[in-house]
């Protein structure tokens, strides 16, 4: 019994400290979580601002053009390379042109042919007339005896593709020489009326000439304009078709950008913006430029607007392909929420900043939109008159106190 006495009175006695201590910790417990941790604010204020909008574009010759076969045949030489200057006139691309040669060495045959039977219908007498007709006759028959025979040695093995192809060609010739002198001695049986079929004859003759001449000519595919060789469509050995692209040539004298920008800038981006381009690895090197062309309507698949710049003082080192970084500064100011980087943070993954509501710190997801020099706007949000926080050691929920910078908006 004593015992137990003696512990009730310990017990009674170590109460009051027991009593003291909870009381103190109490206290302490009450102090911070009722007290506000005081933290940079910015009161959200609406001003005016030009946005601006840093995208990646492509360099491209402002004017291009579409090198096409203006026939078919097959590619025995392309002497140029892409990214490769040239001048006016310069080869671009090469065609087999061995027949179109043939060809025109004929027609060059039947035009002089015309010519001298005019010539003599004009001055030659009856007698001389019938004379050549009966020479040119003999020859034709010994032209086609010769075809004949060199038709049946390639039948035979004994005699080449070209052997034949020549055969079949001063058979023809000769032929077209007995035409024209038959023409010339009627021209004397019909009291001189042939004349004019003589004289029809020479122009188709000359006409056919001039096909020739420029199929001979289509074989050779020559720069149209001093530039760039931007891209080359075929290759040696390829057999081409008419229409057929072969080469993509960019002019030298201007220079553009083209950029993609997401569809949700289009109301942005308009003809005569002002624009900085560069290098991305020469970020200090710029060019001016501006926007010359906006496409009307947006890429659906993509979701972007196509929209080109010409480049106004080009530095050396910009070349159709080269890649650069083009910033766009709006024509008009407009009005709007600006919010600099520094206030922006990510929780979980999702960007937004740190709010005051009821004197608590709260978290808020933003929209972004475009940039300017003083921040980003902010597209969804944020509202005039809300009070953001500067990221730090902040909790959902957690006490806070404003601290507004010197000059800040504190109402």
């Amino acid at each position: 019994m004593r015992k137990r006495g003696e512990s009730r009175m310990n017990w009674l006695r170590q109460r009051p400290v027991q009593l003291g201590v909870a009381a103190v910790l109490m206290v302490y417990l009450v102090f911070h979580l009722t007290r506000s941790t005081e933290v940079a604010a910015l009161r959200i204020s609406e001003q005016s601002y030009r946005p601006l909008l840093q995208i990646s574009g492509e360099v491209v010759p402002a004017r291009e053009s579409q090198i096409s076969a203006a026939q078919g045949g097959l590619i025995t030489n392309i002497p140029v390379a892409e990214g490769q200057k040239v001048k006016q006139g310069d080869l671009l691309v090469n065609l087999d042109d061995a027949s179109a040669r043939l060809d025109m060495e004929q027609a060059k045959s039947d035009l002089q042919n015309a010519r001298l039977s005019l010539a003599k219908a004009q001055t030659l007498s009856y007698q001389d007339a019938r004379r050549d007709l009966v020479e040119d006759q003999q020859d034709l028959a010994a032209a086609e005896e010769a075809l004949k025979r060199i038709t049946a040695l390639h039948e035979a093995g004994a005699a080449s593709r070209q052997e034949l192809e020549d055969a079949e060609r001063q058979a023809a010739k000769v032929r077209e020489k007995v035409a024209a002198s038959k023409l010339l001695l009627e021209s004397y049986t019909s009291g001189g009326s042939n004349l004019a079929l003589l004289e029809n004859q020479l122009h188709a003759k000359e006409l056919v000439c001039e096909q020739n001449r420029l199929k001979l000519e289509n074989c050779s595919l020559r720069a149209p304009f001093a530039g760039t060789v931007l891209e080359i469509q075929a290759e040696v050995g390829e057999r081409i078709t008419l229409g057929q692209q072969l080469v993509r040539l960019g002019a030298e004298e201007k220079l553009e950008v083209i950029i993609n920008p997401d569809q949700q800038y289009k109301e942005l981006i308009i003809s005569g913006m002002k624009a900085e381009i560069w290098l991305p690895q020469t970020p200090d090197i710029t060019c001016s430029g501006q926007v010359s062309r906006v496409e009307p309507a947006a890429d659906p698949a993509q979701g972007t607007i196509g929209a080109r710049i010409l480049i106004n003082n080009g530095d050396a080192a910009l070349k159709p392909g080269s890649l650069v970084t083009v910033q766009l500064t709006a024509v008009h100011p407009v009005a709007g929420v600006i919010l600099e980087e520094k206030w922006v943070t990510a929780v979980d993954g999702k960007t937004g900043v740190w709010v005051i509501e009821d004197n608590q710190a709260h978290f808020r997801n933003l929209t972004l939109g475009t940039r300017s020099s003083r921040g980003a706007l902010v597209k969804q949000g944020l509202n005039k008159g809300d009070v953001v926080l500067q990221p730090g050691e902040l909790v959902e929920g957690q006490r806070v106190k404003p601290k507004y910078s010197a000059g800040g908006d504190k109402s």
